[in-house]
């Protein structure tokens, strides 16, 4: 981006270069390497390759060991051409160091050019890239930290926080965050209570108790499925296309370590590298689904997936912006995004037995391998697969601006990670099968056989010699009651063979079709007498031990990279800038509704600016002095002051004057429902949600029927339950944050959706039979179970009105008056 002489070859040419430079340069000074460089351009407008060009002479001069910005930095302070101009100025100015031809008529725009420059070069001014630690707290001292911090800047922005929320909003938000379930009014009631008498007691309590709750895994579990981009399988006609079969279970594995309090580190180490951090784990194999979920047909697209989305989800970082260029932004070359790629370059993904289970295509634990140990990596130029540079691999590692290497050693895999099938659970299957079949004497000796060959199997994989005497007695023994397994096994395709032969030839009237059945069943047949015949011809010789038939069993690679457990380990630990900051932002969205970052995939120069620097340095602090524990910072969150604060001050005031959007939190944000917590609450508040925890996913076509929670309903690109998408549901693609829209068809689907008709009869059924033919108490109770509140003396008004018209049935005014509150936007909204 540095202009050399031949860029000016004609008058228009000079011109659109000096425009270019003028408004484009200043922003993108540091980003020359992008084309001027030969280690990413081997083109002829190198810099470095054009001597007659003293700009040119004065970087190579400055030596190819320092780093180009370094080079560059030095060499604008020179002035290359001897025109008594600087070669910063020159090129700020929209001329071109290195032509003393070519010299910047006036220097009156410097200052502001200069200035530009200067805000582009400082552009990291909360230094996310340096290690995370712990600032002093602001004065004065409060009980909560967190406060300390947003005080600091309300009182910077002379603005007045308003005080604590009600008993009852403060309950309903509490229940939302940590269980994505309303309170009932009892629920409430005992809050209020409770919160009378000590307030910070009672959050605390309540705090706790509902993140023991089960339901509270389900409803972060969510939250973390949208970051780490759930999806059930899709494909056509049986063939993947995308994610896997059975990917469900990483789902129960992401709500499971949630209820049990699993470090986040630790899940996110299973998750990039549990084959080889625990390989004999059903549990971390599991986490292994977010590899699994990544498989996609075309293996390119599958590549840069898992390289951008693990970049963004995990440091907040844009990795993709550098498969064909270095980053415009952000320090970052090009070779750190195909260095990550490395890492992930030699897994695969395959379906593995599970207990009860010998066909993994009914059910099977999808997880990641690695296939390949010595996959190589190329750099491709421009990012086109087409041009990789192969003289030159590229070894798995970090991005280059962190100065940390991976610690990479192979792991070498038990047996059973090699050969899962010789799982004891799936030896067990394979035995209870056996016992599922009706003639006696083919089940017992099926058994018998079976259980000496599994037997000879566990011997010769514990290094038995089959040289041995021992061995070859054992498989003669085997050999033996092969053979008889086989003649019954024969016999009995035999009869059947004959059975659907004499049911064809009698059927009549022989029609085409028939006729082709029965020419199907005399071959089927015929086949089975072959087949015993020469079971019986084998039943004549004598066995030996070599007639011994072992287990055909799937086998994978004895040894796995490492390079997955090496980068998993340095992305999880407290040395790493990012990893602890994006978690606690990610929290911080999660309960506040907008994060410390806004743009919680881009922490670097092109995302926004975060409002609250030090306190997320702090969070961050906090979360790995914790542990990386979850419900740690869930209750930091929570007993805070500014988490407990109202949302609303009646008329306006300065407050929304001065902070319109509330960047400075004096107050507690307004958020609404996500799609699924909208038609899980219009179940639960009837008294109709199923809270059975996990399984299968269930067809998403079915979720204006079905009674379950809407995170195991089928998510994919191509299937998601409407109603979820209706309120701006997660896309499986990409989503780190939901979006929020407003559309005519929201209300709509809440007045007409069978869930909310079905909810609307249900709870009728519910408050009629307490309130019996009082409408006061049957609109009191409505509010308080739908809205968490009484209502007030105008919607009481206008409620008992509603349910008094003359000549329409009582219990049908009762319903629709239901479907009305479900509708009211203080249901779906979180005060």
């Amino acid at each position: 981006m540095i202009p050399h002489g031949m860029t000016w070859a004609t008058p228009a040419n000079k011109k659109a270069a000096a425009n270019h430079f003028e408004h484009f340069l200043p922003a993108k000074l540091a980003d020359c390497s992008l084309c001027h460089l030969p280690s990413s351009n081997h083109a002829p407008e190198s810099l470095e390759e054009f001597p007659h060009n003293a700009f040119g002479r004065e970087l190579a001069a400055l030596g190819r060991q320092t780093a180009f910005p370094e080079r560059l930095q030095k060499a604008a302070q020179k002035d290359s051409d001897a025109d008594g101009v600087p070669n910063l100025a020159e090129i700020l100015l929209g001329g071109h160091p290195g032509d003393a031809k070519s010299k910047p008529g006036s220097l009156a725009e410097l200052p502001a050019k200069e200035k530009a420059l200067a805000v582009f070069l400082n552009r990291y001014p909360w230094e996310p890239f340096k290690p995370v630690k712990r600032p002093p707290l602001p004065l004065p001292a409060v009980p909560n930290p967190i406060d300390a911090f947003i005080n600091e800047q309300l009182a910077a922005h002379s603005l007045k926080p308003l005080g604590e929320a009600s008993a009852a909003q403060l309950a309903r938000r509490i229940y939302m965050d940590l269980i994505g379930l309303l309170p009932t009014p009892d629920q409430v009631a005992h809050f209020e209570k409770e919160h009378a008498a000590q307030p910070d007691l009672a959050v605390r309590r309540l705090t706790d108790r509902l993140m023991e709750d089960p339901r509270h895994g389900e409803r972060w579990g969510r939250h973390f499925m949208d970051i780490w981009r759930y999806s059930d399988w899709e494909g056509y006609k049986g063939a993947v296309r995308l994610s896997q079969p059975h990917i469900w279970r990483w789902r129960d594995w992401i709500i499971g370590s949630l209820n049990a309090g699993k470090p986040y580190d630790r899940m996110v180490q299973e998750m990039i590298a549990g084959d080889e951090l625990a390989p004999t784990d059903e549990n971390a194999l599991q986490a292994t689904g977010y590899l699994a979920r990544n498989f996609q047909s075309d293996r390119l697209q599958w590549m840069d997936n898992i390289v951008e989305h693990t970049s963004k989800a995990f440091m907040g970082l844009t990795m993709n912006c550098v498969k064909c260029h270095d980053h415009k932004y952000d320090p970052i070359p090009q070779a750190d995004y195909y260095a990550i790629r490395a890492i992930f370059e030699p897994y695969q993904v395959r379906t593995d037995p599970v207990p009860g289970q010998i066909d993994v295509s009914r059910d099977g634990l999808p997880r990641a391998y690695d296939k390949t140990l010595n996959a190589v990596t190329y750099l491709f130029q421009r990012g086109d697969e087409r041009y990789p540079i192969k003289d030159k691999p590229v070894a798995p590692g970090v991005p280059a601006i962190f100065n940390n290497r991976l610690d990479v050693k192979p792991v070498s895999l038990p047996l059973v990670a090699q050969q899962p099938e010789k799982s004891d659970h799936y030896k067990a299957a394979m035995l209870a099968a056996v016992e599922s079949l009706a003639d006696q004497e083919l089940r017992e000796m099926k058994r018998k056989t079976l259980e000496q060959q599994l037997e000879l199997e566990t011997l010769e994989d514990k290094g038995m010699d089959k040289k041995s005497d021992a061995w070859k007695a054992m498989a003669l023994q085997v050999a033996r009651l092969q053979r008889q397994t086989a003649l019954l096994e024969a016999r009995e395709e035999k009869e059947k063979a004959d059975a659907a032969l004499q049911k064809a030839a009698a059927t009549k009237p022989q029609t085409t079709s028939v006729k082709k059945t029965l020419a199907t069943a005399k071959a089927n047949a015929a086949a089975a007498a072959k087949k015993l015949a020469a079971a019986e011809t084998a039943m004549k010789a004598p066995a030996k031990a070599v007639d011994y038939k072992p287990r055909t069993v799937t086998t994978y690679p004895a040894t796995s990279s490492g390079r997955r457990l090496a980068f998993a380990r340095w992305l999880t630990s407290p040395q790493n800038t990012l990893f602890a900051r994006v978690a606690a932002n990610h929290l911080w969205i999660r309960h506040f509704g907008v994060g410390i970052v806004a743009t919680p995939d881009d922490f670097g120069a092109n995302g926004k600016k975060p409002t609250h620097p030090a306190l997320l340095d702090w969070l961050a602090a906090e979360f790995i002095r914790s542990g990386h524990d979850l419900k740690h910072m869930h209750r930091l969150i929570i007993s805070s002051a500014v988490y407990r604060r109202a949302s609303t001050s009646g008329p306006a005031t300065a407050n929304d004057a001065a902070d319109p959007d509330n960047l400075w939190y004096w107050r507690a944000p307004l958020r609404r429902m996500e799609g699924e917590a909208v038609r899980d609450n219009l179940l639960h508040v009837a008294g109709l949600l199923d809270g059975t925890l996990g399984g299968p996913d269930i067809d998403s076509d079915t979720a204006e029927t079905s009674r379950r929670r809407s995170v195991y309903h089928r998510h994919a690109q191509e299937t998601q339950a409407e109603m979820v998408q209706i309120f701006d549901g997660a896309r499986p693609n990409e989503c780190y944050q939901r979006e929020r829209s407003i559309k005519p068809h929201q209300a709509l689907a809440l007045a007409n959706s069978q869930v909310t008709l079905d909810a609307s009869v249900a709870l009728e059924k519910r408050l009629g039979g307490e309130a019996g033919a009082n409408d006061a108490t049957f609109i009191n109770a409505a509010f308080r179970h739908i809205l968490n509140r009484p209502a007030n003396d105008a919607e009481l008004r206008l409620s008992a009105g509603f349910l008094q018209k003359e000549g329409r049935d009582a219990t049908r005014l009762r319903q629709h008056f239901l479907g009305a509150l479900f509708n009211h936007n203080d249901f779906i909204t979180l005060r």
